[in-house]
């Protein structure tokens, strides 16, 4: 659902149109929460497998001869930018839906005012990145 505000909205109709959004963008929210926490369950991505399998590889990697067999230490190398990559997206969801939930906070306390301190256009670009 994106956000219904013109791009010069008078501070009623922005307060008005804002908070009909809202309950639909904190349900939408509260699903993607849920979606990411069970993409992070052991049966998924084993998040917490992932930190702990890089700082394994990180300890491997830092041990004298490490590099004596060049392609295992590629190999290991690869593998930890590989999940180390993973890590940093899944890190990403989480941060974007904090983000997210803030936003909708503030929203939720004074609608035209945040759109006004931010500026419409800010309020607008918000909404359809997050298709609010």
């Amino acid at each position: 659902m994106r956000l219904m505000m013109s791009a010069t909205p008078t501070s009623a109709s922005a307060s008005v149109d804002s908070i009909n959004a809202l309950p639909d963008s904190k349900r939408r929210l509260s699903e993607a929460q849920l979606k990411i926490n069970s993409n992070l369950s052991p049966e998924v991505i084993n998040y917490n497998n992932l930190v702990e399998t890089v700082k394994d590889l990180e300890v491997t990697s830092s041990q004298p001869g490490f590099w004596d067999d060049l392609k295992r230490a590629q190999d290991i190398l690869t593998e930890m930018n590989r999940l180390k990559a993973m890590i940093s997206r899944v890190d990403g969801w989480k941060v974007a839906i904090e983000d997210v939930g803030v936003l909708i906070e503030m929203m939720v306390e004074d609608p035209a005012e945040q759109c006004k301190r931010m500026g419409w256009g800010t309020c607008l670009s918000i909404g359809n990145y997050y298709q609010l």
